[in-house]
């Protein structure tokens, strides 16, 4: 059997991991271009734009991964997000530290609000459902009330500056994506982590440690969402606190590129490029509505419209591939039965 080189296989993966931005960017630069008369990028800002936004929504999607694909719904994730980036900046405040250390400390905070909710889950064995939404309420809390119903204020903070920087976005999101990447593909862990998921119960029979894969699972997710949080604050000038389970939201917005990177496009490259792929192509989807002025309410809309769709067709993709596997056999029967009949 011709065996296909290195050479190939690696510029096939280049070629899909860039297919859906650029499909996504030829699409949305046609129509705001025919509809509006400009282009979808009219200035540098919003190059940087769409590498702030897409690597948000990448940290966010990875953090999504490492628990929903395995059958673990966290809930608490936006809550983490918020008590680590509020905590950690505020920590790195008090003791006058400079920018990169806002993201050290709040990367540390979510270390330990992500190792809080594995005991939690591996102690009390509640359902992760269950366990996130209570989490997430405690874990809201302590934002809240650390920061005094503030949250976190970085606009005119000395030393800050370089947190919204692009150049600095670009080597968080290239350092987070090739750490993702060696994790997911050349560590033990990756291997444990394909078994769980596969199933618990044989990946316990086999000896592997369940409850410890689930410990990284939560504690990477933590940090994770805790990048997108300092990245996020950077962006917009503050973390506000939050109360009553909102703080998910921004979690569950990134759910989509998170499927379309795990469920679609990893069965052609890897779990981790797809996930940055999926990333940047639903940013670039996102500004072109903006370029059609639409609202939030409206771009949430038809994300959530599009996302809906995506998933019935993921369930019944097998579906229609079998049916017409069906229908070949059915006709190659009834051939073989007219040839037998005329002989």
């Amino acid at each position: 059997m011709k065996r296909t080189s290195p050479a190939v296989k690696a510029l096939k993966s280049v070629a899909i991991t860039l297919a859906l931005p650029v499909i996504m960017y030829v699409i949305m630069e046609l129509l705001v271009f025919a509809t509006q008369g400009k282009h979808l990028f009219n200035s540098v800002l919003d190059i940087r734009n769409l590498i702030r936004g897409a690597g948000i929504s990448a940290a966010v999607a990875f953090a999504l991964s490492m628990n929903l694909t395995s059958g673990r719904m966290d809930l608490s994730l936006g809550a983490q997000r918020v008590a680590g980036t509020i905590v950690g900046g505020l920590l790195a405040q008090s003791l006058g530290l400079t920018g990169i250390w806002y993201l050290v400390f709040a990367i540390v905070f979510g270390i330990l609000f992500g190792a809080l909710v594995d005991v939690a889950f591996v102690t009390l064995r509640v359902p992760p459902m269950v366990l996130g939404i209570g989490m997430a309420c405690i874990l809201e809390c302590v934002g809240f009330a650390t920061s005094g119903g503030i949250g976190l204020r970085i606009v005119g903070v000395p030393g800050t500056e370089i947190l919204s920087d692009a150049t600095f976005t670009i080597v968080v999101i290239a350092v987070m994506v090739v750490i993702m990447l060696f994790l997911m593909t050349y560590t033990r862990f990756s291997y444990n982590f394909r078994a769980v998921r596969g199933s618990q119960q044989i990946a316990r029979n086999s000896g592997i440690n369940v409850f410890v894969n689930v410990a990284i699972c939560y504690t990477v997710a933590g940090a994770l969402v805790c990048v997108s949080g300092i990245l996020d604050s950077a962006f917009s000038g503050s973390m506000n606190a939050s109360m009553g389970l909102t703080s998910n939201g921004s979690v569950m917005s990134n759910m989509f590129a998170m499927m379309i990177g795990c469920t679609f496009l990893a069965r052609y490259i890897n779990q981790a490029v797809g996930v940055l792929s999926a990333a940047v192509a639903l940013r670039i989807f996102a500004m072109g509505l903006t370029a059609f002025n639409v609202s939030d309410a409206v771009s949430s809309c038809i994300n959530m419209a599009l996302f809906i769709a995506f998933l019935v067709w993921q369930a019944n993709s097998n579906v229609l591939r079998q049916r017409r596997y069906d229908q070949e056999r059915i006709a190659q029967a009834q051939e073989m039965k007219k040839t037998r009949a005329i002989a």
